[in-house]
């Protein structure tokens, strides 16, 4: 094994010990009562965004190959959970907003989904970071700022107030992520985040929450893939 790869395996093994932390010690906490079970859903939403950096810190030939390796455990993980017999049935029943299982095949494996997906199309490019930042810290914000919201909601309860948090929280984390790893100086890539919080926050708006993990990503991924030729 050559040295970057070995560098690779070090990496992997520090992404797994991190979202395994997270999903544990969130679980304890639901399990304990110390956090209701959205909140639960919505800090593991929100946290696994810590995985993304680790894109930028992958150096070997199989680099996307690595990274994926956490996402599809996670997918796995739902699946047998979902539809075996394995005994974290209840942990992953506790990270959904019902607490029924069934709901975790979709909105929460449509997110770990869509993590290898961007990571097989967008590895370490300006779309594929807009679209993760968009599904994980843009969605992610939504819960929070939409709960608040007595009124401006949609058929589907989505609120304008929810719309508005998936746009700074897009804007805010790429514009962030952008900074530090592409170190670009160029304006251009900045105005195309500004266009991938709003059209973010629309897509979000008007999809049924069980797909957004899934509309999201793929629609602002598409957006900034075409603006790029313009």
């Amino acid at each position: 094994m050559n040295a970057p790869m070995v560098y690779d395996v070090f990496i992997l093994i520090l992404e797994m010990i991190y979202s395994l932390f997270i999903v544990v010690s969130i679980d304890y906490f639901v399990k304990n009562n110390k956090i209701s079970r959205g909140s639960g859903r919505k800090l593991v939403h929100l946290l696994m965004g810590g995985i993304i950096p680790f894109w930028f810190l992958y150096k070997s030939a199989y680099a996307e190959i690595f990274f994926s390796i956490v996402p599809l455990i996670f997918i796995a993980i739902i699946v047998l959970a979902t539809f075996g017999k394995g005994s974290h049935k209840k942990n992953v029943a506790r990270l959904t907003w019902t607490g029924n299982i069934r709901e975790a095949v979709k909105g929460p494996l449509f997110f770990f989904f869509m993590f290898i997906l961007i990571t097989v199309i967008g590895f370490k490019s300006l779309p594929g970071i807009a679209a993760l930042c968009a599904m994980v810290f843009g969605d992610g914000i939504a819960p929070f700022l939409g709960h608040m919201a007595k009124q401006h909601k949609n058929p589907g309860h989505k609120s304008l107030e929810g719309a508005f948090g998936v746009f700074i929280g897009t804007l805010l984390s790429s514009f962030i992520l952008y900074a530090i790893f592409f170190q670009g100086i160029s304006i251009y890539p900045y105005i195309m985040l500004i266009f991938a919080g709003v059209f973010a926050a629309i897509i979000e708006f008007f999809t049924p929450s069980s797909y957004d993990n899934l509309t999201v990503p793929l629609f602002v991924f598409i957006l900034l893939f075409i603006l790029q030729f313009i």
